[in-house]
């Protein structure tokens, strides 16, 4: 068995840089840390780059693309999708030299802790945390001969296929919780049920972070004290999420007012990040948790509106509620002012209970595909970690 090799990047990668000049390549496209390479005109549904582009960079189908500001993030991926696009000319674009490297085996090295660790080592200090293509091809590589890297792509890719098959079980179930809901309710943006609706002020009551002058300094954040102080981090378009969850501790806590949660609230993001859901039910594991500013609380009004049930419309809603109530700041924000009059459906509430019942029964069926696509998740991690350092060699 052919031994693996320790190179750098410099002897196996090679920057691109050809331009669009006369304008014949007309995709734009953009590398997200969440889904690699997107469409600009469908991911951000609307123009938002250049009128002219014939500056924008060519990427070509199995090259590599990163925004060198956000490559911290993950924002690096490899062309599959299309057989060309444009990008930006702020991003790099590269090739692998493919009698050394395999592209499909080279992109699972963007996945790993080493990856970000050569990246927060080599951008601390840099303009805006930039990593420059000089700087990424002078990182250390561990090179295995190509057979090796034809048997990891294949163990990885079983992986790959079997955590999108449970994220599409996944998707399955959250398309069948809007189909019921507009099967019973109708479709709630135009109310095609003529169903009764009311404005959200009617309903429920909206409750504010705390913004004074007792808001918590650096220093009075702690990484376990009496009351949880939820960031942006912690309110996910699934729900509540406690990685990186900071404290306060009860003195503080009583300085604060308005803004302590109760079981049964639930939390909206109104800034940033527009949109973010989360009930507070018994099953969260803090019992003292506090609203951050740019999230509000909605404390229902339960003898009108069931609390699952206004969720699953909220998500319905949420395109046009973006659409209709944004600000026109440079950072997107759902004010509290415009939130008051959105309508939201009204219908008796032993049908809405209905309905909160189907769904809670979804939610487990959910909660165990989420469980399993964990799993395998974490064994692909654990299979990286092993097959990617050499630790572990796979037959050739």
């Amino acid at each position: 068995m052919s031994e693996w090799k320790k190179v750098k990047l410099k002897e196996l990668i090679k920057e691109v840089n050809e331009r669009n000049k006369d304008e014949k390549v007309k995709t734009v496209l953009s590398v997200t840390n969440s889904r690699g390479f997107v469409s600009q005109e469908e991911y951000f549904e609307g123009t938002v780059h250049s009128a002219n582009i014939s500056n924008y960079k060519i990427v070509r189908k199995n090259q590599f693309a990163y925004n060198p500001s956000r490559v911290n993030v993950g924002s690096i991926d490899i062309l599959k999708d299309y057989e060309y696009g444009v990008l930006s000319p702020m991003y790099v674009v590269f090739e692998v030299d493919i009698t050394k490297l395999l592209p499909d085996y080279f992109k699972y090295y963007f996945q790993t802790n080493r990856f970000f660790e050569n990246v927060k080592n080599n951008t601390q200090g840099s303009v805006r945390n930039s990593l420059s293509f000089r700087a990424l091809a002078d990182f250390d590589y561990l090179l295995p001969p190509i057979a090796e890297q034809e048997k990891i792509v294949k163990i990885l890719r079983d992986a790959d296929s079997i955590i999108e098959k449970y994220g599409l079980l996944l998707e399955e179930k959250k398309q069948f919780i809007k189909s019921q809901f507009i099967e019973m309710f109708g479709n709630p943006i135009n109310n095609s049920k003529k169903i009764k609706t009311e404005e959200m002020t009617n309903i429920c009551e909206i409750i504010d972070g705390y913004r004074g002058s007792n808001y918590p300094k650096s220093g009075e954040f702690y990484e376990k004290e009496y009351c949880l102080f939820l960031n942006a981090k912690n309110v996910t378009n699934n729900g509540f999420s406690f990685a990186n969850c900071m404290f306060i501790t009860e003195k503080k806590d009583k300085l604060l007012g308005k803004g302590k949660l109760q079981r049964g609230d639930i939390v909206l993001t109104t800034r940033g990040t527009v949109g973010n859901i989360a009930f507070y039910t018994d099953d969260v594991p803090f019992d003292n948790m506090r609203i951050n500013s740019g999230m509000v609380i909605l404390r229902m009004n339960k003898e009108k509106i069931n609390e699952v049930f206004f969720i699953e419309q909220f998500k319905l809603q949420l395109d046009k509620i973006k659409n209709k109530v944004a600000s026109g700041s440079a950072q997107p924000q759902l004010p509290i002012s415009k939130m008051k009059n959105i309508k939201i459906l009204i219908p008796p509430i032993e049908d809405q209970n209905k309905y909160a019942n189907f769904i809670k029964q979804i939610d487990k069926q959910k909660s165990l595909l989420e469980q399993q696509k964990k799993n395998y998740e974490n064994l692909k991690k654990g299979l990286m970690q092993k097959l990617l350092t050499g630790k572990v060699k796979v037959n050739v």
